[in-house]
């Protein structure tokens, strides 16, 4: 893992990066016992950054669903 390298793939495969998300192993950690970093620290930067892109991928979802309708 290093720096850049989310938005490196986004920039060569033309697709929008949604998120960046620190590499912090209590993230890890939490995730092995069930307990996810947005709910044990939900104010951390690591939780708030999963928050955002969860947000984006929700908003992207439901506009694709709505040209969809028929």
């Amino acid at each position: 893992f290093g720096t850049g390298g989310g938005k490196m793939l986004c920039e060569r495969f033309d697709l929008e990066l949604l998120a960046q998300v620190p590499i912090n192993p209590a993230v890890g950690r939490g995730g092995d016992r069930g307990e996810p970093i947005v709910v044990s620290d939900p104010t951390c930067e690591e939780a708030q950054a999963l928050k955002r892109a969860a947000q984006r991928i929700a908003a992207k979802i439901a506009v694709r669903n709505t040209h969809a309708l028929p």
